[in-house]
């Protein structure tokens, strides 16, 4: 009896560690951050799903997977090449001489407490510098939010406290809530349709930049695509462990993004990065 039970803690204990590992692994390569879910707010909840299929006598089934993902972060952080795979993510287009209708902005992360996350903040300055420098004479946002208690919190304060400081005074639009890059492709091509707009910036991440323009070019609109600066990683240089793990995690996320557009029609494309 003492046996069986010892061996059965230990069967949970294992299932609870390989999924912990695995969420702590995906978290590494950025994957939980790309897609809104952080490694300590549902990490509790990986461990209890661990737990669970060892108490179903499944464990193989949270335990091959951890160690997909376990020996999938040792290999990509020594993986020759990558910052060329990566670029290869990358769209940067020459501004037209005779300008567009607008820069566009795409949002991405908010905090519970309204302020926009560093990714947002650094795509947001790009399309402050752009309309500076004369490409455009106004500025189209996406507004993000999030669910706080009861309350709604969204990014209109922070984008306004931040054009301020900038002394951006131009025309400004924002659009929203919006919650994917679909979305803010159809409100942008609306807004555009309505004002009789035909040309566009779209300023976002650099992986994210040959997606999210091919999204807004198959609703319509004629994109100049642009990336703002990479601060997570060094893009150019992807020589530190740490940096290839969060660049090959956005590349995933991007390919596996890439194809399901495709296949729900909202990208209509040759080929994939």
């Amino acid at each position: 009896m003492a046996v069986a039970l010892k061996k059965r803690l230990g069967e949970v204990a294992a299932g609870a560690a390989a999924a912990g590992a695995a969420w702590l692994a995906l978290a590494d390569m950025g994957v939980l951050e790309l897609t809104g879910l952080g490694p300590a707010k549902w990490l509790w909840a990986a461990v209890l799903l661990g737990i669970v299929i060892a108490l179903l006598d499944r464990l193989r089934w949270i335990v091959w997977p951890a160690v997909t993902v376990l020996v999938l972060l040792l290999v990509v952080e020594w993986l020759p090449g990558l910052a060329s795979q990566a670029r290869g993510y990358v769209r940067t287009d020459p501004i037209p001489n005779d300008g567009v209708d607008a820069v566009v902005v795409l949002s991405a992360g908010i905090r519970n407490d309204g302020r926009i996350n560093d990714i947002a903040v650094d795509r947001l300055l790009e399309g402050i510098r752009l309309a500076r420098t004369g490409a455009a004479s106004r500025l189209v946002l996406t507004r993000t939010f999030t669910t706080v208690g009861r309350d709604t919190v969204t990014s209109d304060r922070d984008q306004r406290a931040i054009l301020a400081s900038a002394g951006y005074a131009g025309e400004l639009r924002i659009l929203g809530p919006i919650g994917t890059t679909r979305l803010e492709a159809e409100r942008t091509w609306e807004l555009a349709n309505r004002e009789g707009w035909k040309r566009v910036i779209v300023v976002t991440s650099p992986i994210h930049t040959r997606r999210a323009c091919a999204t807004f070019e198959t609703v319509g609109l004629s994109v100049t695509c642009r990336p703002s600066p990479e601060r997570a990683f060094a893009l150019d240089r992807l020589g530190a462990p740490g940096d290839r793990t969060v660049a090959i995690g956005q590349m995933l996320y991007e390919t596996f993004g890439w194809w399901k557009y495709r296949l729900r029609g909202w990208i209509v494309a040759p080929r994939s990065p």
